[in-house]
Order: structure tokens, then sequence, then C-alpha cells
């Protein structure tokens, strides 16, 4: 379909306030015009899509005063509103809109859960990973823009010294870097993480990600079982949001303390493990992490050295260069132990 195609498409479903028509119509568009798409229920998304309203709000509102400065944005399911900051400058503003608008597509109407994000927080960070990506995919084709990736020291993203993070994305650039490590550690496309959160009833989208990872397991002997692989990433998740939002213990863990309270990553889905977090403990995931599943490539003659230009730790990065050659330099790094 064409763009005005699109346009037409949408008009004739729903009366929408121009300001709001164009990002409809280029988030379909992209969408529509996928070729990697698994499933067509473009009716469906699309009038679970039109229910939102796109809100701009500033300093004043109290989404601003509940969520803080550090919030971008925010889909509120029970009012049916898309909350932006005015503020944000482009192309993060726009960005924004998709990422909430991708949320909106992606909630299961019976209970108001998101992708494959379905129990707990058992698959956030893959879920918010791809939401991001697609955002900025959307945004890239409509602009007709490639960007590039580029090496972020992580102490620019609300984490620890002594770490590199590799994306071309304005806004989770962690969660990208990590969704990119699980693409080369499944063999897939980052599209495919896309296709598993539309995929959310009955958890089809959760069993395609276990088959996946229970196949490469099998191939490459990965050290950890499916549910500690995600706990993994979904604790690392967790403790940036608590980074990210307002709340009790923001300070202590922008400080780089532990938390006073003891967080609880999964309740009630048989894998309840929790405690003070920190983002010394989140460095720490992040590199045992990488060591490990690095080490299983190399060994069994796996995709090693594309994995190894996004490990993220500096001295795990310079140790893995004399495996694969590859131009990484020696940085010196502070210690990203707990405190």
């Amino acid at each position: 379909m064409t763009r005005e195609e699109v346009r037409e498409w949408i008009s004739k479903q729903k009366e929408v306030a121009k300001e709001d028509l164009e990002y409809f119509v280029n988030y379909f568009y992209v969408l529509i015009n996928s070729k990697w798409l698994e499933e067509d229920h473009f009716d469906e998304w699309l009038k679970q899509a039109l229910e939102y309203k796109i809100f701009l709000y500033d300093e004043n509102d109290e989404v601003y005063k509940r969520l803080g400065p550090d919030c971008k944005g925010l889909r509120d399911s029970k009012k049916k509103r898309i909350y932006i900051r005015k503020d944000l400058p482009d192309p993060l503003l726009e960005m924004t809109i998709y990422h909430e608008m991708h949320h909106a597509i992606q909630t299961n109407p019976e209970n108001d859960e998101v992708g494959i994000n379905q129990k707990s927080n058992f698959g956030r960070l893959i879920m918010e990973a791809q939401t991001q990506y697609f955002a900025e995919k959307i945004y890239e084709e409509i602009h007709e823009m490639h960007f590039e990736e580029r090496e972020i020291p992580s102490e620019q993203l609300r984490m620890l010294p002594g770490g590199t993070i590799l994306s071309k994305l304005h806004n989770y650039e962690m969660y990208d870097a990590i969704l990119t490590k699980l693409s080369i550690l499944l063999g897939v496309d980052k599209e495919f993480f896309i296709n598993i959160n539309f995929q959310y009833q009955d958890d089809i989208g959760m069993k395609k990600l276990r088959e996946k990872y229970e196949e490469r397991k099998k191939k490459y002997h990965f050290p950890y079982k499916f549910e500690e692989f995600m706990f993994y990433l979904d604790c690392i998740y967790c403790i940036d949001l608590l980074a990210y939002k307002e709340n009790p213990d923001k300070e202590n863990i922008l400080n780089g303390k532990k938390t006073k309270e003891k967080y609880q990553i999964y309740e009630g889905i048989g894998y309840d493990i929790g405690g003070n977090l920190s983002l010394g403990l989140q460095f720490n995931y992040l590199d045992d992490l990488d060591r490990k599943y690095f080490m299983c490539l190399y060994d069994y003659n796996g995709p090693f050295e594309e994995f190894g230009r996004y490990l993220f730790k500096s001295s795990t990065r310079a140790l893995c260069s004399q495996l694969i050659n590859l131009p990484y330099p020696a940085v010196e790094e502070q210690d990203a132990g707990q405190k």
C-alpha cells in the first residue's frame, strides 16, 4: 500500500485529529509493507490503535509530576491516551510516539499486558527492546535516513563506568545492544522479536522464543536454562527502570548503592527470585552473560566474532580481542562490584 492508500484506509475507520493522523499513517505504512511480518491482523491492530489519542504534556501536567523529568512517554490504557513529553527534541519526540503506539497495538486486550510480557516481568526487556527498535526503524524509513552504530560509554546511560554500549538507537541503547546479541545467539534477525511480540495469545510468541533458545542451547551448550537466562535479562531491565522512574530507591541506584527495598523480579511464575538491586549487580550480570555465551560460541564454532563486537565490559572486550583479533583498546575501568 502507498502512504495515500494507508491514509484513506485509516480515515475510513475513524476521524483522527490532523496532527495525529500522520503518525498513524507512518506507523501502519511501514508495518503493512514489511516483508518479514508473519501475521496479518491489520484491521484489528488499527482498531486497537485508534482507541488512543496522542497528548503532549509539560512540567505542569499531572503525568509529569507523577513520572518525573526522565520519563519520555507513557501509554495509558485506561484513559486511552499516549502521553509524550512535549519538550523532547527531534527525532526523539516522533520516535517516542511510535514507541508508545507500538505498545498500544501489542497490548493483549484481555489482561492489558504487552507482547510476550504476559506474566510479571517475564520477557519485559525483550518486549521493550523490540519496541524501540521498530519505532526507530519507522523513523528511518519515513525520513529515508540510516543511523550508524556508535560506541556509547556506559556512564552516559544510567550505568556504572567501565563498559561500552554499541547501538545506533537514540533511546534504550543498552536494550538494543542486548537484542543484537540475542539475535546473534539465536540465529535470527531483530524482526523475529517484533513478530513474537504480536503473538501474545496463548503465549505463542514466548513459546517460539523458548524453542529457539533450546535449539541453540543444545547446539552451543549455553550454560543457563531458559528461565535463568530470562531472569538475568529482566533483572537488568528492572534495575534500569528503578534508575529511570520516580521511586524511593532511585537516588540509591543512581549513586551506585543497593536498594533499601528488596524487589521480586518475577512473581507467581515459579521462578520468584529477587533481592536488593544495584547498578553493580546489573554490570556484573551483563558481563557474566557476555563472557559465558561468548565462550560457548567460541568453543563450539559459533558466530563468536560477531558477538564479540558487542561485549560490554571494557576488560572483557580487551581480553576477547586477543581471541578474535578485533581492535579493542585497553581501557582502564573502575571496580563495578556491588556497593
